[in-house]
């Protein structure tokens, strides 16, 4: 597999029909394409719309559906409409 290393990174998915936008914003990410595949041990911030989550560490599968795993020191705000 390769890996790239990446700096000051922002990775956003558009809003799809049955999705929300996402951003994700961290200072050192490494990213496997191939597998779909990125994750970090710096501060993470993941926000849609209103909503954010802040940790430090994270991994992330970028698929049909986005999933992550914060590793440490999680805090967050998701507002119900």
């Amino acid at each position: 597999w390769s890996s790239d290393v990446c700096s000051s990174d922002l990775i956003t998915r558009a809003a799809g029909p049955s999705n929300r936008p996402a951003h994700i914003l961290t200072s050192e990410l490494r990213v496997e394409p191939d597998r779909k595949y990125a994750e970090t041990d710096q501060q993470v911030e993941i926000y849609s719309n209103e909503d954010w989550v802040r940790s430090i560490g994270a991994q992330v599968w970028f698929g049909e559906a986005l999933r992550v795993k914060f590793l440490s020191n999680v805090r967050g705000r998701y507002e119900l409409n």
